[in-house]
C-alpha cells in the first residue's frame, strides 16, 4: 500500500509546478521579444492599480521610467472586465469600461498611438469627454448700459447628466496639466468612476489655475518611479534632459564637445555679438529653420518651434517667418481686431480654444466701424503683395472681401460708438473648421478678443508644448529668454522630441537655466506643495483680509 503523499509535499509539488509554468511562459516571452522584468516600484504600481475593489492613486516619474508601460500593464485586465452598457457622444456602448484622458488632443494623438487597439477609442481630451458644447449669454456692460453678447462654454455631461455607471476608471495621463477648476467638473460627472492620476512631477503646473496633481498626490495612495532605464538613457536628447534635470551645468565647452552632434541630437550655440541682438538673433533662427525647410529635414505641419516666450525673441515673430517662407502664395488680410493687427489667410492651420482648426472663409465684418484695414493683399509681415487678389475675388460694394452671401454672426453687434466697436469688434468675420472633428459646423468668430486668441501652432511656447510630443523638435533659446528659464521649463522642452532634437541657444543662458530650481523639493511629496501652494497662499490672503476688515468694523 502506497503511503499518501504529506500535505506539505503536495504544495510543494503544486508550487513547483506553478514555477515550472511560470518559467515556461518566462522564457517563451522573452523568445518573443515581449518579457518585461517590473522593478519594485513598477510592480506596486500595477498593484495598486489592479487591487479589488479598484482604488484611485498617482503614479509620477520622470522620463524614462516606465510610466506609459506600466500604465498599459494596469488596464490589460480593466479592457476585458469591464464594457459600457451606454453609448455616449464619444464612447460606444461595449467599449471598455476605461477612458483615457488628457488636457491636450495633441497628447491624447500621442497616447493613442501607445495603448491597445481596443482603447484607441477611449483616448480623448477631457473636453470631449465632458462633451463641452458652446453657448451665448447676456452679459450687462455697465459701461455702456446695455446687454452684449458673451460667448460660453459648459459640459454637457455634470451632476445631472452623468457619465455611464460603467465606466469604472479615469486615467489621467499627463496629470500635472490639468487644473483644479477642470477636474472638478470630471469628479462631478462621474463621481462613481476611479482614478489613475499619471504625470511627471518634474514638470510645469498649468497656467491660470492650480494643478490637481498636487492634491492627489498627498491624499492618496503614490508609487514614484526612480529608476530610468539604460535603454531610455540611449536616446541622447533623453539623457540630456536627465542631465539637466539634475542640476549639473553643462558649460560651453563641455556643450560643444560632447553635445554638438549625434544622429538625435544637434546643439548650435548663437554667436556671442548675438547674445544681446534680439532681431539679429532672431532672423539667425529664421534662417535655419528655412534652411532645414528646404533641406526636407522640417515639416511646419508636424514638425514643432519651441520658445520660452512669445513676445520679443519668441513665437509670434517665428510663426510669421514660418509662414512667409512655408505658404509663400496665400493672399493674407490684413485683420483689426480692438488695437491689433493680424495677417491671416484662407487654409491657414491656427490654434483656437486649445483646438486646431482650418481657416475656411474670411468675410468683411459689416458692423465693424473701427479703423479700416488697407484692403489689399499682403505678406505675413503686412507687405502688399503685387498681382495677388482674394480667393473670394467677387468684389461687391455690400461685401468687397465675398461673393455677395448674406452675413451670419453668432456674436451680435456690440454697443455703438466707434472707439468701443474698435475696442470690441474685429474688422473680419473668420469661420474656422475643426481640425479633430471635420462633421462639425464652423465656428464663427468676430469679437476681438477672439480673433486676438488665434495663434499659430507652428511655434509654441514650451508650457504650452507640455503634454505632447513630436517626431522633430528645435528649441531656440536666448539671452533675452532668462528671466523665464529654469531647469523644469529645459526639461519639459526636451521631453517633447520622440526621434530628433536641435537646440539653438546662447551658452551663458543655458547654464542659468540649468542652475535655477524653480519647483522646491527631491520627491513628489515634497514638490506636490509647490503645484498647490499658489491656491493655499491665496486662501490664506483672503482669510488675512477677512480677518482684517472684521477688526476694523
Amino acid at each position: 500500500m502506497t503511503a499518501p503523499i504529506p500535505p506539505q509535499i503536495k504544495k510543494s509539488l503544486a508550487e513547483i509546478l506553478t514555477e515550472k509554468r511560470k518559467a515556461a511562459a518566462k522564457a517563451e516571452a522573452i523568445a518573443a521579444g515581449t518579457h518585461i522584468e517590473w522593478n519594485t516600484e513598477q510592480q506596486d504600481a500595477i498593484n495598486l492599480g489592479r487591487a479589488i475593489p479598484m482604488q484611485s492613486f498617482c503614479l509620477t516619474g520622470a522620463a524614462g521610467t516606465g510610466k506609459s508601460t506600466v500604465t498599459a500593464e494596469i488596464l490589460k485586465p480593466l479592457i476585458q472586465s469591464s464594457k459600457l452598457t451606454q453609448s455616449t457622444k464619444y464612447l460606444s456602448a461595449g467599449s471598455p469600461g476605461v477612458a483615457i484622458v488628457c488636457f491636450t488632443r495633441r497628447a491624447a494623438n500621442n497616447i493613442r498611438r501607445m495603448v491597445a487597439p481596443e482603447l484607441k477609442g477611449n483616448v480623448l481630451t477631457v473636453h470631449k469627454l465632458l462633451e463641452f458644447t458652446r453657448d451665448f449669454e447676456q452679459v450687462f456692460d455697465p459701461a455702456a448700459g446695455t446687454f452684449k453678447t458673451k460667448v460660453v462654454f459648459y459640459p454637457k455631461r455634470n451632476a445631472v447628466n452623468p457619465l455611464p455607471l460603467s465606466l469604472r476608471q479615469i486615467v489621467v495621463d499627463e496629470g500635472s496639466t490639468l487644473g483644479t477648476n477642470l477636474y472638478g467638473m470630471l469628479a462631478e460627472a462621474a463621481p462613481h468612476a476611479k482614478f489613475i492620476f499619471i504625470g511627471d512631477i518634474n514638470q510645469l503646473p498649468p497656467v491660470g489655475d492650480d494643478s490637481i496633481f498636487g492634491y492627489k498626490l498627498e491624499e492618496l495612495p503614490t508609487v514614484e518611479l526612480k529608476h530610468v532605464y539604460r535603454q531610455a538613457l540611449e536616446s541622447k536628447p533623453l539623457a540630456l534632459a536627465h542631465r539637466v534635470l539634475s542640476g549639473n551645468p553643462i558649460y560651453t565647452a563641455e556643450l560643444k564637445k560632447d553635445w554638438s552632434d549625434h544622429p538625435d541630437l544637434l546643439i548650435r550655440t548663437f554667436d556671442s555679438s548675438l547674445k544681446n541682438d534680439e532681431k539679429k538673433a532672431l532672423l539667425v533662427a529664421a534662417s535655419v529653420l528655412e534652411k532645414r525647410f528646404r533641406a526636407g529635414e522640417y515639416d511646419p505641419e508636424n514638425d514643432i518651434v519651441l520658445c520660452p516666450f512669445n513676445k520679443r525673441f519668441g513665437t509670434l515673430e517665428l510663426n510669421k517667418w514660418i509662414l512667409d517662407f512655408a505658404y509663400p502664395d496665400r493672399a493674407v488680410h490684413e485683420i483689426i481686431a480692438g488695437f491689433e493687427t493680424h495677417y491671416l489667410a484662407v487654409g491657414d492651420s491656427v490654434l483656437f480654444q486649445k483646438d486646431d482648426f482650418v481657416i475656411t472663409k474670411i468675410n468683411r465684418n459689416a458692423s465693424y466701424k473701427g479703423r479700416e484695414p488697407s484692403g489689399i493683399p499682403c505678406d505675413r509681415w503686412g507687405r502688399a503683395k503685387a498681382g495677388m487678389t482674394f480667393e473670394n475675388s467677387d468684389a461687391n460694394e455690400s461685401n468687397p472681401f465675398g461673393g455677395g452671401e448674406e452675413f451670419e454672426f453668432d456674436v451680435e453687434a456690440l454697443a455703438s460708438g466707434e472707439d468701443t466697436e474698435r475696442v470690441n469688434q474685429a474688422s473680419h468675420v473668420i469661420h474656422l473648421a475643426s481640425v479633430d472633428n471635420p462633421g462639425l459646423a464652423d465656428v464663427i468668430i468676430s469679437s476681438a478678443g477672439d480673433v486676438n486668441s488665434i495663434s499659430f501652432g507652428h511655434a509654441t511656447t514650451i508650457h504650452k508644448a507640455q503634454g505632447s510630443g513630436w517626431d522633430r523638435v528645435f528649441i531656440f533659446i536666448h539671452n533675452s529668454h532668462s528671466v523665464a528659464l529654469s531647469r523644469e521649463l529645459l526639461y519639459t522642452g526636451l521631453t517633447r522630441v520622440k526621434k530628433r532634437l536641435e537646440i539653438f541657444c546662447e551658452p551663458d543662458t543655458f547654464v542659468k537655466g540649468i542652475k535655477n530650481a524653480r519647483i522646491p523639493g527631491t520627491t513628489a511629496k515634497e514638490k506636490a506643495k509647490f503645484f498647490k501652494g499658489k491656491a493655499e497662499a491665496k486662501a490664506a490672503m483672503a482669510a488675512a483680509g477677512k480677518e482684517s476688515s472684521e477688526a476694523e468694523e
